[in-house]
Parts: C-alpha cells; structure tokens; sequence
C-alpha cells in the first residue's frame, strides 16, 4: 500500500440524533463531515468542516461517538476524546491503558464514561475526574461492552455480565481559609462485581442492543434476544427475560453461518455476515397482558430501516401507508409483508406531514409541510395538488362513502396550522372556516359523509356539516389539548383523545359526553373503531396502545410500543397497524376464536353433565365416578363415592386402573373431604384404596402426594382427638344413669322427716330439689344427643357434640367445590 492509500478514512462513526459523520484514516487523520438531507435522489460528496491531520503516532482500531464526544482508540492502547459539538474537534482528555481493545462512550447528564476493554477487565473513565473511576471485575469484554440507562452488559465466551453504572465520584471539598493550590488527588477507584451473570447456549461472537433488548449472536449460528429490565425497590438485581431465538420472515434470508458482528443502526438492527449486511427491524415483541382480547400476530420484521412513524392510514384490503419523520412514505403490504418507498412522478420536494387513504385505496391523500395537499393515484402519479393554506397541513381526510368514490363526487378535507379547516372537490376549495383558536391536531369525517369532526389544541372538538362546513356543535370536556377524533361505523357516537389522558364519548343527538375512558399514562395520540364499533383501539405517548369494550368500559393492553404511538389504523379485515417512534406492529383480534372456543367448551359441559346425570340415576356407579373426576366435580365425586360405599362396591378396580395423574386428584379432594368430619369416612375409604392398590415407593414419588398425606394425617388425628372426647363424655352419661337408678331406689326407704337418700347418700330438702333440678335438665340433654345419635350413627355424633370443622377447614374444603 502506497501512502496516498492511508489517507482513505477507515474508520466511521455518526454521532446519535447528528447530521454528521467522524472519520479518521490509518495516518490517524480525524474529519468532521456534514451528512447530506435525506431528500437528495443523488448521492452528493460529504461536505468537510474540519480536519486534523496526525492525531497520534499509531493507527486507529476503533472509533466511538456520544451526542457530545467521540473516542479514538489507538493501537497501543491510547484513548483520546474530541468534542464534536465545535467545527473546532479539540482534543479534551487522553488515556492510556496497555491491551485495550475497544472503547464505549457513556453521556449522562452528571458525567461521561469512557468503558474501555482490556485483559484486565472493564475500566470506566470519567471526563469529570479525568481518572479511572471503576474497574468491573471477573467479566469478559471480547464481544464488546454495551449499556442501558442505569446497567452495564459485557460478554465474551459463553457468559454475559450485568454491572451498575458506577456513581460519578464526588468533587474535592475545597480547604477552608487561603491555602496553596494543591493539585486533586485522583479519586479511588472502585471494584465493581457483577449483578448477574446469565449463561449462553453457545459461544458469544458479538452482541448489540436497541433501548432495553439485547441481540446476541452465538457460535452455533443462532441469533437470540432477551430483554434487560432495571432493578427494582424489592431487589438490586435487574431482572432477565428469557432468551429466546429470533425468527426470520419466510421469505427472509436463511441463516446458516455466525454472524461476524451484530450492531444496532437507529431503530434496526445490522448483521454482517460473510460481508453482506442484512438490517431488520426489532424483532420479536411480548405478548399482551390480557391474551382474551388482541394477541401479537406476525409482527411485521421489517426488512427497511424505519425513522419514527408520525401517521398512518389503511390502504386498501391489505395494505398500509406509513409517513415517517423524515417526510417519506412507506407502502406496506400485511399480506407478504414487503415494504417499498411511494414514489410519485411528482415527487414533493417538502416533507410529508399527514396522509389519507380512499377506502378502495385508489387515492392517497398527502398533507405536506409547504402548505400543500396532493393527491396521488395508487401508482404514483399525482392527480391534484391543492393550494390554499397558509402554514403546514396536519391533518388530511376524504369521503368515507365509497359512493362517492365510485360517482366521481368525492371530496378532501384539511386542516393547517393557519386555524382553517377547508373542503376541497374537483381541485376547488368549496368551503373554508376557523376551526378554534389554535392548531387543528386531526379531522375525521363521519361514515355517511353526513359530518366532520376537528381536534383542536384548544381543548375542543368542532362538529361541521360537510357540504358547507357550517358549525354544528362544539364539544368541550377535555382539560387539555384534543389529539384525535373518530366516529363509530354504527352509533351514533364521536370519540375524542386528549392530553389529559382521557378518551370521551360524545353523543350525536345531544352533543353530550355519555362515557369517558381513563386508562392512559399519557395523552391519548390516536383513537379508532374496531370490531364494528364495539371496541375503541387508542394509541398514547405512554407507548400503550389499548382495546377498550365500548359497552362495558373494560379494557386490555397490549405491550407493543416503548415510544410515542402517533399512527393506528384498523384494517377491513380487523387487524390493527400500529406505528410509533420505535416500531410497526400488526395485531389480530382474535375474539371471535376465543368466544367459539369457549361455546365449544360450554357444549362439551352440558354434555357430560347430561351423561353424568344419566349414570347416577342408573346407578352405574363406575361410570359415574370417571365422569365427575373427569369433569373435575369434587362434591359429585363425593356423593358418587358414599353411595357406592352404601351400595357395598369398592374403588380397588379403578385405582389400579387409574393413571398417576388421577390418583393425585383422588386424593387432592380426599384432602378437602377429610377437613370436615362429616366426610373423614368417606376421605379414609378414598386412601386406604390407594395405599393399598397402588405401589408405595409409586407414592412416594410423587410430591403433591406426601403433602396431601402429611394434611390427612392432621385432619384425622383432630377427628380421634375428638371421639376420644365423645367416649368420655359417655362415661358421663353413664354415670348419670346409675345416679338415676339409685336416687329411684332411695325414695321412701326410711328416710326421716324433710331427708331423702340418694344413691346412699342422706340430703336435706333444699339439696334434695337442687339436685332434682339439676337432674331433669341433664335428663333432658341426654336424651335428645341420644336420640340424635341413634338416627345419624356414629359419624352423625361427632358433628352432634359440637366438634364441626372451623373456618380454616371450610376454607381449604371451598378450594375444590364445583
């Protein structure tokens, strides 16, 4: 290689949310350029606006920009740090640490970190002290080192380790009176172990992360992703997802080779494999919290790198557009999941702000940020471009009536920054007038083309008749801006989004709020119909997007978004496109599955019961017992058991016939039986045909059933306890009885006058009557417990003398009712 060679920039870096680029050459020559607007069709040469020739002695090995700062990372392990927010690049800080192997910058509000990679471990840099202020101990860097908000992540071989951001080091305290300036002793540096350490399948060739998700790609040719959440107030240690592989689209590449290196590219993330990059949009999302209502449907990976998606419009059957923060809009096909760019034979010079669709998706209505409104055709070609407002158009709607669309009679309406609201057709502005005090946020237009609907920054929402935009009502509620409006497909009904976190319901008849929606963290961004009119989709600046139930007002989230949610739309197939600052997703309603599902099981039921009632009443006693345990009926299965013990049949057949599945169940509910001593017969009957059918060491292998013996045997041993203590009771009564029979044979056997013998034994009068009076009410006692236990048997005693089972028995006994 010549020397004119080793001026060619080797290394590259683009600083976050910059409209620069760094790059320095093997001569160590470091270049500030500025990067070209994304809406040159050519690719122009990179302007220069400052160069620094021969910034060390050694070449470069890596090359690293924050908002503020870039790090050059030099062969024999020295570290400079330019800031780039001057044309100037000077030179701030240097380091240098033998063995090093690359460099992560760190921007904070309190410091910069500079996390460098070397043999002896990770050593944090801090700007603010010019020192090494930590060292994370036993971790490996060979893959690289990567950071969240508040957690630090390396990884090399099979491990990955998660550290703490180490705290910025205090300033000196300054001596008290004049004393000579001294120079600050360099802060301590800390040891930092590891928070968790998370073991992988395979070894770790590179790694990357966008926000909170890590992509990991390993030895074995799989890429896989968990997702790293901070620590909470209950623990110091963040919490780990599970690692789960990442799946490709089928009509995606198939991997069958390590990826080289994985690195995150705005909101995509890039693999180099065998030299070809291949970009994808954050790959696979959690699922919903409530999966009975909208469930992650192929998510749309994304073979584009998107910008934030700012509007977002149904194009037809299958087909969504997209208009992202850099002014392009993307069409969107749900069907094969390709994406390409709209391209117009006009293609507007101005951003694209807000965009429309016609309901056959023939048209594509775009509001742009010049003012203008144009209108394109499904192929590109423009059809009309509408002049009139005076500031940026931020919201474009069209005729809902595919009538209209059919006839030719259709018609646009917009909404600007100017505060007017206009009405367009055949390329003329019908109708113009002020739509509030403020920015108009969005229009809607109702399904019969009948009305349209404005959200105004002024808090209000404006009803106009559509032909002649003449002022119907104005509906006030919201405390704070209105971002969005849309009319129910069925009722009578507008529903409104604002900033103060709310959706309103406003009734047509009266112009009234009938209902109002809380559930947001956020302002309310985007509001649709959905399930013909019976739910209400909204996207807020929480990231959330919601499914409420219009007509009992519950709702389910769906986890999805970590950014701002400003585009939603249903699709005539009942899908629903979500797009925010960080992705697009595509979600399916599956509802209507559930409900057949449910009636499914609901028929299945009626069924067995039919057949469960059959079977008693012919006394099929087996097949009686199989249907409640199948059908998981633990009194029935009660009752089934005490009129086979009446019947004098025994259970030894089925339990040998039963899997060790069903004999856990058998004595699950012998468990709850056995809490009530009414049912402890029927509970022991139950276990000791168990015990004495089944293999022990079979048994014992089971967990669940040494804890449902352990809790038999409790509950049977207060049983004993409490007929010991009926036996007693009847030496009582015995005694009772031969006092009885004595007290009878005293009388008139020569006691003397105003004395009476009883049992032997001589008393006076009172005592005599005392006594008497003791005796009837004893009498009386007696007799009814007697009676009672003659009619219900011994069982029956036990519940008569009062030992019935607590509220704690009750409790375990209501766990397995039906």
């Amino acid at each position: 290689m010549d020397k004119a060679d080793l001026t060619i920039p080797s290394h590259f870096s683009v600083p976050p949310s910059s409209s620069c680029v760094l790059a320095c050459s093997p001569l160590s020559t470091l270049s500030l350029y500025t990067l070209p607007h994304p809406s040159h069709s050519s690719s122009p040469p990179l302007t220069s606006l400052n160069t620094i020739p021969k910034t060390h002695s050694l070449p470069p090995i890596h090359l690293t920009s924050g908002t503020s700062f870039t790090a050059v990372l030099y062969s024999d392990g020295t570290v400079k740090v330019f800031d780039h927010r001057t044309d100037k690049l000077l030179c701030t800080h240097m380091h240098s640490l033998p063995g090093c192997t690359a460099v992560t910058i760190r921007e904070s509000q309190t410091d910069v970190l500079l996390l460098l990679s070397a043999p002896s471990g990770v050593h944090a840099f801090s700007l603010n002290a010019g020192a090494v202020v930590a060292v994370l101990v036993d971790g490996l860097s060979a893959a690289g080192v990567h950071f969240t908000d508040s957690l630090i992540v390396t990884g090399g071989d099979e491990l990955l380790f998660v550290y703490p951001v180490p705290s910025p080091p205090k300033p000196p305290k300054a001596p008290k009176g004049k004393a000579k300036k001294q120079r600050p002793s360099p802060p301590p540096v800390l040891r930092v172990p590891p928070l968790v350490t998370i073991p992988l399948p395979a070894s770790l060739n590179s790694f990357s992360n966008l926000a909170a998700r890590f992509f990991l790609s390993l030895s074995d040719a799989s890429l896989m992703t968990f997702r790293l959440l901070p620590p909470s107030s209950t623990s110091a240690a963040p919490a780990i997802t599970k690692i789960v592989p990442v799946t490709y689209p089928d009509d995606g590449p198939a991997i069958s080779f390590p990826a080289t290196a994985v690195t995150s590219f705005g909101h995509s993330l890039s693999l180099t494999l065998n030299g070809e990059t291949l970009l994808h949009l954050s790959p696979p999302l959690s699922l919903p919290t409530d999966p009975t209502k909208y469930a992650v449907k192929d998510v749309a990976e994304l073979t584009l790198s998107l910008p934030p998606v700012i509007s977002l419009a149904p194009l037809g059957e299958t087909g969504a557009a997209i208009v992202t923060e850099r002014g392009g809009v993307i069409k969107y096909d749900l069907a094969t999941k390709h994406t390409r760019p709209f391209t117009a034979t006009g293609t507007p010079t101005a951003a694209v702000l807000c965009v429309a669709a016609s309901p056959d998706g023939s048209r594509l209505v775009c509001g742009m940020k010049d003012a203008r409104v144009l209108v394109f055709d499904s192929d590109g070609n423009e059809k009309e471009a509408l002049r009139g407002h005076m500031e940026t158009v931020t919201s474009v709607a069209c005729s809902a009536k595919r009538g209209k669309w059919a006839s030719g009679t259709q018609w646009y309406a917009s909404a600007s920054k100017d505060k007017t609201l206009k009405l367009w057709s055949g390329g003329k502005c019908l109708a113009s007038v002020k739509a509030g005090d403020k920015d108009v946020n969005e229009i809607a237009v109702s399904p019969n083309d009948a009305l349209v609907c404005t959200a105004g920054a002024d808090k209000t929402a404006r009803l106009y008749k559509s032909g002649t935009l003449e002022a119907v009502a104005t509906l006030k509620g919201h405390r704070r801006g209105v971002f969005t409006a849309a009319f129910s497909p069925v009722d009578k009904v507008v529903a409104t989004g604002g900033g103060d976190e709310t959706v309103r319901m406003w009734s047509l008849t009266d112009y009234t709020c009938v209902r109002t929606l809380q559930g947001h963290a956020g302002a309310v961004l985007r509001v649709c119909f959905a399930s013909a009119g019976s739910q209400v989709v909204t996207g807020g600046s929480d990231g959330m997007v919601k499914v409420w139930t219009v007509r009992t007002m519950e709702s389910c989230t769906v986890d999805g978004h970590e950014d701002k949610v400003w585009g939603l739309a249903v699709m005539p197939d009942g899908r629903v496109v979500s797009g925010g600052g960080d992705r697009v997703n595509v979600w399916k309603d599956n509802g209507e599955e559930l409900a057949a599902e449910k009636e499914r099981e609901r028929e299945a039921d009626v069924l067995g019961e039919q057949d469960l009632a059959n079977a008693i009443r012919a006394e099929d006693w087996g097949a009686a017992l199989e249907k409640a345990m199948a059908m998981e009926k633990p009194e029935t299965t009660l009752k089934v058991i005490n009129d086979m013990r009446a019947a004098g049949h025994s259970l030894d057949l089925h339990v040998r016939a039963w899997e060790a599945e069903r004999v856990s169940q058998i004595l699950r509910y012998a468990r709850a039986w056995n809490s009530r001593a009414l049912n402890c017969g029927t509970a022991m009957f139950a276990a000791q045909a168990v015990v004495k059918n089944r293999d022990l060491d079979e048994l014992a292998a089971m967990p669940e059933v040494v804890e449902y013996a352990a809790a038999m045997k409790a509950y049977a041993q207060r049983h004993f306890d409490r007929l010991e203590g009926l036996m007693e009771s009847s030496y009582a009564v015995d005694f009772m009885s031969q006092l009885m029979g004595g007290m009878e044979e005293g009388e008139g056997a020569g006691a003397g006058a105003g004395e009476d013998v009883v049992g032997g034994i001589q008393l006076d009068e009172d005592e005599v009557k005392e006594f008497e009076k003791k005796r009837l009410v004893a009498v009386e006692k007696i007799e009814g417990v007697a009676g009672k236990v003659a009619k219900k048997g011994l069982e029956g005693a036990v519940e008569i003398i009062g030992f019935s089972s607590d509220e704690e028995d009750d409790d375990l006994m209501n766990e397995d009712k039906d």
